[in-house]
């Protein structure tokens, strides 16, 4: 990402680029990684399960995709919608949650609907979340011109009554889970927990499913 963006990357980042490989395997297997991986099927479990409202439930992407967004002069990525890549059904819904307030450049514009063209800032709070149709809907992001690190992450599900497993166990890079099944990895109904969610904003979208 800072080469993208036009930063100079720091000397001292050099080495450890160089065991990028080990390092994301101590970080998988570490205990904040797990712990945010159980809440992440939590949040899954508890807000997005009802929202879409499959009763076979959901599968969706585990882990969730984890972006950056720095300030800069140059925009990362192009336009594009999800079905213009391997490993995607157009059954998915997009969920995009930022965990910064997210405004003007350094943050997500879409249509909202397929073809529509009337792409707009996914603007929205800390403690919000948007869904919507990525894999039809062209999405990208513009020069992060704030003075604002947007973080955010993002994941894919699939209502389950529509789910044909075309390709094998994941949606796009990434592997799938089915709701319901971390709790019963644990013998326990992790569901019962309550914790803070954040909430749904429509974020000037139209769901279109």
């Amino acid at each position: 990402a800072p080469s993208w963006t036009g930063i100079k990357t720091p000397k001292s980042w050099s080495k450890a680029m160089r065991y990028k490989k080990d390092r994301l395997k101590k970080f998988i297997a570490s205990k904040a990684f797990q712990d945010f991986q159980t809440t992440f099927s939590l949040f899954v479990e508890e807000v997005v399960n009802p929202l879409i409202g499959d009763e076979e439930g959901l599968v969706y992407q585990s882990p969730p995709t984890f972006r950056v967004q720095v300030p800069s002069s140059r925009a990362m990525g192009i336009p594009h919608k999800d079905s213009d890549y391997d490993c995607h059904v157009d059954t998915e819904v997009n969920i995009w949650l930022p965990v910064t307030d997210v405004f003007g450049t350094c943050t997500l514009f879409t249509e909202t609907q397929p073809g529509k063209g009337d792409f707009h800032p996914l603007e929205c709070q800390y403690g919000h979340f948007v869904r919507f149709w990525g894999n039809q809907c062209f999405h990208y992001t513009m020069a992060n011109t704030t003075d604002t690190t947007r973080v955010s992450f993002d994941f894919r599900v699939i209502p389950r009554s529509l789910y044909t497993d075309s390709f094998k166990g994941y949606i796009g890079d990434y592997p799938v889970l089915f709701t319901g099944d971390r709790q019963e990895e644990n013998g326990k109904d992790e569901a019962s927990k309550p914790l803070p969610f954040p909430t749904e904003t429509d974020a000037g979208i139209d769901v279109t499913e």
